[in-house]
């Protein structure tokens, strides 16, 4: 796919986003209603009245009951819409007084769960930056001349080459060459991959995908806000936007009512993002696991299938677009039928890396067919690989000549009569592959689509060869394992669905561990300094009453209502200074290490799609 077609639908949305607020600001710009200035690189509407007394209120004080201000903010690229609607529900859900014993134990979960995954979240980058560094010393490695020189040296003793085995083949004298897949890195084995739409994301997945950005940072945010609202902290406003290709939502805190709170309820509120993240990772988790989605698909009128997989959609750039149809099953992949777990095997079959060991099953054609037709039909060049001829309802095959001896066969497959010979495709150059791709038609499907195609009724298997990368039928035929009994039902909605719950587990699971990490701009470094004051606040309570129990007990159980002194007023200048020092010191090492394995895994994810 070229950068024009990547970048036009990306130029267009933003277009069409941008025109629709410009034609709304001038349906809106009326005298009697406050707008923005409306000029310059960014314009408003409705803008948000923030509250200049925002902050920490009294257990028995209420939200201010002024009416609620909303305001959208626009600039290139960047839509920002932000209210003060949602101030209230929060502050009322995170103060119910029946909610009230759940909160403070679930947020204190949320703190629990927030030092494990900080530690987990820095422990998983060292590892990705380890193996960074070991792929980067190992592809130097095999760069130097030195290396170079030995392995020449090593090949002309052995007297083969290490990079092509050979296998003899039934046939005396044809050889099977088997190519290894390369040892260099993989997707597979990157520990972080990139999220880059057409390369790592299909591009058919975009919607799902940011969807479930969308989603993620909304649950996320929601941690914040309640938890703020548990410790009668009052938002200045709530919103989500659109940055370039990266919708999110966000609450606005005021700092400084932040800043006044006890190190225990700073990490209870910066905590509290991550800990919905991977509650939400373990309750869809548990949904999908459980079939809870299937059997609900299954009320409505789907049913699971076993034994293929539907087809959703096919790319209309792809040679299988007009000959394949949405709603057919597919049954087979070469002769691999797809039972069992059929979107893993479709996928495994498609991304399988190197050439099959294995001999591929051919196809009977009835000598008297064969004999009536011209043998010197096939001529190949680079260009026509499968070979080609005048007649173009003619394709080349070579036959599957048996050995001189009887063989044995190991497995009982099927094989051609005596009034027949197993023909199979053959390229010359073997550079090309083909895919026999085996589907059947519902019976709901209009047969009438398919009858001019194949004088085979909708009912029997039917076979399609495609020639090229496997990899494109991956990219470009959308599946699932959701098949519909009627012709009504939206063949997407299952798959659709599958892939949002899908991606908004792995957001919400890299949410939890990487917003952690202590790295700038980041929850993680927030939630390292109150950890640390945390610490220091039990360390000078230990000193004063000397009693372990006392001091996690005036620490961390503090009674409701009373503020808890901060560490700073019981630690020395000259402590607390070397302490700030270290947290500085942890923050920027770690900011570094998250730069340094994000650079890395980008570089290795190209340098992967270049060996392809």
């Amino acid at each position: 796919m070229s950068v024009v077609q990547l970048l036009a639908p990306f130029l267009v949305t933003w277009f069409g986003i941008h025109t629709f607020l410009f034609l709304l600001q001038r349906f809106l710009n009326r005298p009697n209603l406050p707008v923005g200035p409306g000029s310059g690189s960014d314009y408003e509407l409705l803008p948000t009245t923030t509250a200049g007394t925002g902050g920490q209120l009294s257990p028995g004080a209420s939200i201010s009951k002024s009416g609620p201000n909303s305001g959208l903010l626009v600039k290139p690229f960047h839509v920002r819409f932000s209210t003060t609607v949602l101030n209230s529900f929060f502050f009322r859900l995170g103060n119910a007084p029946k909610l009230a014993c759940f909160w403070r134990i679930w947020y204190g979960l949320g703190v629990i769960f927030g030092v494990i995954a900080m530690v987990f979240g820095w422990a998983l980058l060292a590892f990705a930056a380890i193996k960074l560094l070991g792929l980067a010393a190992s592809f130097l490695w095999t760069l130097s001349p030195l290396r170079e020189s030995d392995s020449h040296q090593e090949h002309h003793q052995r007297g083969f080459s290490l990079n092509r085995l050979k296998k003899r083949d039934l046939n005396e004298g044809n050889e099977v060459i088997i190519h290894p897949t390369a040892t260099g890195s993989t997707e597979s084995e990157m520990v972080l991959v990139p999220i880059i739409p057409g390369i790592t994301l299909p591009l058919s997945h975009l919607p799902y995908y940011l969807i479930a950005l969308l989603v993620s940072g909304v649950f996320h945010e929601a941690g914040h806000a309640i938890a703020a609202a548990r410790e009668k902290t009052q938002l200045s406003s709530a919103g989500i936007f659109l940055y370039i290709l990266y919708p999110g939502a966000f609450v606005d805190i005021p700092s400084r009512a932040l800043a006044i709170m006890s190190p225990l309820q700073q990490l209870r509120v910066i905590c509290a993002g991550v800990w919905h993240n991977i509650v939400f990772f373990i309750a869809a988790w548990l949904f999908l696991a459980s079939g809870a989605l299937q059997l609900s698909f299954r009320l409505i009128g789907w049913k699971q299938m076993n034994d293929g997989l539907s087809i959703v959609d096919i790319a209309p750039q792809s040679p299988l677009h007009g000959i394949l149809k949405t709603g057919a099953i597919i049954t087979k992949l070469n002769d691999i039928p797809l039972q069992g777990d059929p979107f893993d095997i479709w996928s495994n079959t498609l991304l399988k890396k190197g050439a099959s060991t294995t001999r591929e099953a051919g196809f009977c054609i009835p000598n008297t067919f064969l004999f009536t037709k011209p043998s010197d039909c096939c001529l190949f060049t680079p260009t026509m690989q499968f070979g080609h001829s005048r007649d173009r309802s003619l394709s080349c095959f070579i036959p599957f000549d048996p050995s001189d001896t009887t063989p044995t066969p190991q497995e009982d497959n099927p094989t051609c009569g005596a009034d027949g010979t197993c023909y199979r495709p053959f390229s010359a150059y073997g550079t090309a592959t083909i895919v026999r791709i085996y589907y059947l038609i519902p019976s709901w499907m209009e047969s009438a689509e398919v009858v001019n195609k194949s004088p085979a009724p909708p009912t029997d298997e039917q076979v399609i060869l495609y020639q090229g990368n496997a990899k494109d039928i991956w990219d470009a035929v959308q599946v699932t394992t959701m098949g519909s009994r009627w012709s009504f039902l939206p063949l997407w909605l299952p798959n659709a669905i599958l892939l949002t719950i899908r991606y908004t587990m792995s957001f919400s699971l890299a949410l939890s561990v990487l917003n952690i990490v202590p790295a700038r701009h980041l929850d993680g470094h927030h939630a390292l300094k109150a950890l640390v004051a945390l610490l220091c606040s039990i360390r000078q309570s230990y000193k004063s009453t000397q009693s372990v129990r006392d001091s996690l007990k005036e620490c961390l159980l503090p009674e409701e209502g009373s503020t808890m002194p901060a560490a700073v007023s019981t630690t020395t200048t000259a402590t607390f200074h070397k302490i700030a020092k270290a947290v500085k010191g942890v923050v920027v090492s770690t900011t570094l290490l998250l730069g340094g394995v994000m650079i890395g895994s980008l570089v290795q994810l190209i340098a992967v799609v270049l060996w392809k």
